[in-house]
């Protein structure tokens, strides 16, 4: 749409237009019956008032066709300096190589309802995190990581109200400078 108060102005600037679209094979229509059917149609959402529909040659489809391709993910973790986390399929049947971090943060929040799989998704990315020889400790209600932690050689404490020979209370210890880093 042009506007302006100066009709010269808007004649000058159609021609332009015309010239423009006719290079690259479009066709510009120049509405005077449906005028306010074709200000609306203007406004996002209103394709039912554009009563004028004019379709691509085949010489523009390449122009405005979107160039894309599956996310592959990242086979090298920049921040780490070795390979990727795991390699997942997505619904393409593609490989994505996954990581946690972007840039050198990998903080990560996984949610969803009883049931859903984030247990076996944490089993998971935690039995791949160990090629990166991490110090790991995981706080596990329901011992849903114990047989994990037994696989790579780890000490499974239960900690609760069903064991109450073990509990944990950092605030317990004396406020000595050493405690004192060690909590804050």
């Amino acid at each position: 749409m042009i506007y302006d108060e100066d009709r010269a102005k808007v004649e000058h600037a159609v021609a332009e237009f015309q010239k423009l679209f006719t290079q690259h094979d479009g066709l510009l229509y120049e509405e005077r019956y449906n005028l306010l059917n074709a200000f609306f149609a203007t406004v996002p959402g209103n394709k039912q008032f554009n009563l004028r529909k004019q379709w691509a040659l085949n010489s523009n489809y390449a122009d405005l066709s979107f160039l894309f391709s599956i996310d592959s993910g990242s086979k090298w973790n920049a921040h780490l300096e070795r390979e990727h986390l795991a390699i997942l399929e997505t619904a393409h049947a593609t490989p994505y190589y996954f990581n946690l971090h972007s840039g050198d943060v990998a903080h990560t929040l996984l949610l969803g309802a009883t049931g859903s799989g984030k247990s076996f998704l944490l089993n998971f990315l935690l039995e791949s995190l160990q090629k990166y020889d991490p110090l790991t400790f995981i706080f596990d209600l329901g011992a849903s990581y114990e047989t994990l932690t037994r696989v790579f050689g780890g000490t499974y404490l239960n900690v609760g109200l069903k064991n109450p020979g073990f509990s944990i209370n950092p605030f317990s210890l004396e406020p000595t400078h050493e405690n004192l880093n060690f909590l804050y």
